[in-house]
């Protein structure tokens, strides 16, 4: 089966897999779908619904290396490819910044720490 040809209004080309996509990532007019690169990584972005709200378009991102896929933010009708992809590498740069923190453990909702020698209400056990 011969693959469908691009109309020049369209103005696409394929890379990789078939999959369309804009020729030129920082034309103006807005996107659905686009590639790009940054310090060696692959950002696929693709704009479409989440099951849990149907309706809303999200920019969905998959980044090469990292098997999850992130809802980043939800689209707007004006999004062009220049105005995207800063927001998506900040939103990946802040999510490989919380990555890196040191995780924070908690106790659990409505438990008393282990420790009740700072009881402060004065019912602990002084035993």
């Amino acid at each position: 089966m011969p693959k469908q040809q691009d109309t020049p209004s369209t103005k696409r080309h394929r890379v990789g897999d078939g999959t369309p996509r804009r020729a030129n990532p920082n034309q103006g007019s807005t996107v659905n779908q686009l590639d790009l690169q940054d310090e060696g990584r692959t950002f696929t972005c693709l704009a479409e619904s989440s099951p849990a709200t149907p309706g809303v378009r999200w920019w969905w991102v998959r980044v090469s290396g990292d098997a999850q896929r992130y809802a980043a933010f939800r689209t707007r009708p004006d999004d062009t490819a220049a105005s995207v992809q800063p927001r998506i590498l900040a939103y990946y740069t802040q999510l490989l910044v919380e990555r890196a923190r040191p995780r924070e453990i908690r106790s659990s909702w409505g438990r008393r720490p282990a420790n009740n020698a700072g009881d402060a209400t004065g019912s602990g056990n002084a035993g």
